[in-house]
């Protein structure tokens, strides 16, 4: 026999075994002797995209208050501080026009926050440049007296555009801060004395050097917001060529991931072939036509992410020849069987002509993954290149925008304190202004209060990311771990796959040809071995596949799809009816249930819970198998129900384990199947439990994550 008749699952292997089968080659040439280029790719990391959840809980911890409008002017957003500010509710300000919620009180003259908010919103519109607004006398409404009054208050606010994608205004956010207490004091005390402080003023003034400095200040302060919006400019557009190459790395592990279904498929097509020439039966020309349309979708996906780049595109043409040249040759192994019998197509099988296509196939799907290695070698270190300049940028933007408002900081509290020398010199002169100073003094000591809390919170942030550090070097070494155990499960499955199949395969195929060639001469207690030693070898066979399937539930990556599952189940009880139609089962199917899922993998769920009811009831002369919807509480739950014979609850736990079953050896089985649906079920996001009682069936319940439309 071929004995590349040996069945490949490289569909349950992952980069790291395909890996392997190239230094295998490579061993062969000798150039395993040459030194890796660059990091393993397993090394390679990147930060992903913050979720949008995140943004959320980002925008909500803003400490300062934060108002976001619309081009009309509409408030769309507002986070927790701005709402504890002005004293509402979000549900009461959201969609609502901002001076209709927030106007000046009709009853103060002296009200301009109205008036400044409006002009300087309308250069915003006009020009598309932030502005900033100084401190402005704008009430809020006073809840107590149902908004009919108003309590004063002195705000400063800084207003900036957001473009979206097409380079109009998307939104418009106002970073508010309440400057009451450093506004109302003064004010209120010149109120009480204003002859005395218009005297003072007269006397002092503003010198020309006091306003070359404010002057300085304000230009040092629009410099530092200058900087900032071009840090976050070269930001985003580095994090866009970090997408980029992201997207590229990622194309490529696309394409060595489907040249290793490729060469999975046309090793279950030479399965298939192989099993049909050993039993004839016509259920594996069903398995190899399928194998044959798997190749040809794979085939047809491949093309469409080699496409614009010539060399992958004759690369994949000589990989395309090499299949269906194999395949041509399975197709004559089958056409050999059919006209020619066992003997024949056993004879032109041996032949040796199938290993050395499979060889040429081999070679070439491992000399295009070795290219696309090459390939996504270069991208990912460019990618890990590209994120290292990302992180250096961020951390020297963040380190100049603590430097920019240090020192902005710095002018400003040099021009506070010049100022509190001039107005402890017009205290001098008039004492009538002490209550004035007072009230400064203490407004200053509150600052410095705020300010030994930041620094004892910067203390604190600065351990969190030294812990944060610590736990990601533990992650990573953790992930480290689970990466070999990855890699020593792929080697399982790999020998399983290869060594002990090819014993079995030896087995069957010598118990045929025993049969065939001196069955006339054995007694019926020979031919009983004979035949005990075939089943066993297919049921071993059968139970190293449902091993393999098992293990390929935990890595099959989940799709989310509408699948109508009433249209599933009447195919898989049309399927139980016409392989043993002379049973009387009725079958209540519920209709319309759709949901959002796998399409595939739910198949399988059903297939298993279905089959299992088929199963199960096989000793009864009528049996009834039911599949709908109900629910459990408030949760939809789906359920297969059978009367058959039940079982005691006591035993629902090892229902899901792998190799337990509860029923007897009358039922054939290996222990997979609930297990496999269970996993199915759970990576899904649902869970699944049963409910029975010995002689009056079972009833199985899952439930799934409701569609997100």
């Amino acid at each position: 026999m071929d004995c590349e008749c040996v069945r490949l699952r490289c569909r349950q292997t992952t980069y790291g075994t395909i890996r392997s089968y190239r230094d295998m080659e490579r061993a062969k040439s000798g150039l395993n002797n040459r030194k890796p280029s660059g990091p393993m790719i397993r090394e390679i990391s990147y930060p992903g995209p913050v979720p949008e959840s995140d943004f959320r809980t980002l925008f909500e911890a803003v400490p300062d208050p934060c108002l976001v409008l619309d081009p009309t002017l509409r408030i769309v957003a507002a986070n927790e501080a701005y709402l504890q500010l002005t004293r509402t509710r979000r549900e009461d300000i959201i969609g609502h026009g901002i001076f209709e919620l927030f106007s000046d009180d009709p009853a103060e003259t002296s009200a301009t926050g109205g008036h400044g908010l409006s002009a300087s919103l309308d250069r915003i519109l006009r020009d598309g440049e932030a502005d900033t607004m100084p401190a402005q006398k704008y009430g809020i409404r006073n809840p107590g007296d149902k908004g009919d009054t108003f309590e004063e208050h002195y705000w400063s606010s800084f207003n900036t555009p957001v473009f979206g994608g097409d380079g109009e205004l998307a939104y418009i956010i106002l970073r508010v801060r309440d400057v009451t207490e450093f506004e109302s004091a003064p004010q209120a005390a010149a109120g009480r004395h204003t002859g005395a402080t218009e005297q003072g003023k007269k006397r002092s003034g503003l010198s020309a050097q006091d306003k070359r400095r404010s002057l300085a200040v304000g230009m040092a302060f629009l410099v530092a917001v200058a900087l900032l919006v071009l840090m976050g400019w070269l930001g985003y557009r580095m994090f866009a060529e970090l997408q980029g190459a992201t997207g590229n790395v990622t194309h490529t592990y696309q394409e060595i991931e489907k040249l290793q279904e490729i060469f999975t498929d046309l090793s279950d097509a030479e399965t298939a072939q192989r099993d049909f020439i050993i039993t004839g039966d016509q259920q594996h020309l069903e398995l190899y036509r399928a194998a044959i349309d798997e190749t040809d979708r794979d085939m047809a996906t491949l093309k469409s992410l080699m496409e614009g780049d010539p060399a992958q595109q004759q690369r994949l043409a000589t990989v395309e020849a090499a299949v269906r040249d194999r395949l041509a040759a399975l197709w004559n192994g089958i056409e050999i069987r059919k006209t020619g019998g066992f003997r024949a197509a056993q004879e032109a099988v041996s032949s040796g002509r199938g290993k050395v296509l499979m060889n040429r196939v081999r070679s070439q799907i491992m000399e295009t993954i070795a290219m696309e290695t090459d390939l996504l070698q270069e991208r990912s270190t460019l990618l890990a290149s590209k994120t290292a300049k990302v992180n250096q940028n961020l951390l020297a933007g963040s380190l100049l925008a603590v430097a920019l408002l240090g020192a902005i900081f710095t002018a400003l509290n040099r021009e506070i304190t010049r100022r509190g020398r001039v107005e402890r010199e017009l205290a001098w002169r008039q004492k009538q202004l002490f209550e004035v100073l007072e009230e400064r003094t203490r407004a200053n000591d509150e600052l410095v209060r705020q300010r030994k809390n930041l620094e004892e919170m910067n203390g604190r942030l600065e351990a969190e990311v030294t812990e944060r550090v610590q736990a990601q070097g533990l992650l990573k070494a953790t992930n480290a771990e689970l990466a070999d155990a990855n890699r020593e499960l792929e080697a399982f499955n790999y020998t399983v796959a290869h060594d002990l199949r090819q014993p079995l395969n030896i087995i069957c195929v010598y118990c045929q040809t025993i049969r065939e060639l001196c069955g006339d001469k054995l007694d019926g207690a020979c031919l009983g071995y004979l035949q005990d030693t075939y089943d066993g070898a297919l049921h071993m066979n059968s139970l190293i596949d449902a091993l393999l399937h098992f293990s390929r539930m935990a890595r099959v990556e989940v799709r989310r799809e509408t699948v109508d599952l009433s249209a599933e189940a009447r195919a898989v009880a049309a399927e139980l009816k016409r392989t043993e139609p002379q049973r009387k089962v009725t079958f209540l199917l519920a209709d319309g249930i759709v949901v959002e899922g796998d399409g595939g993998l739910l198949r399988v769920v059903l297939v298993n819970l279905i089959g299992n009811a088929w199963k199960y009831t096989g000793t009864r002369e009528e049996a009834i198998i039911e599949f709908g919807v109900t629910k459990v509480g408030e949760e939809k739950t789906y359920f297969v129900r059978d009367d058959g014979p039940g079982f005691d609850m006591a035993d629902a736990v090892r229902l899901f384990v792998p190799f337990q079953r509860v029923a007897g050896n009358e039922f054939a089985g290996h222990g997979i199947g609930l297990a496999t649906v269970e996993r199915i079920v759970r990576r899904h996001g649902g869970r699944i439990w049963a409910e029975g009682e010995p002689g009056k069936g079972a009833i199985f319940y899952f439930t799934l994550p409701e569609s997100r439309n």
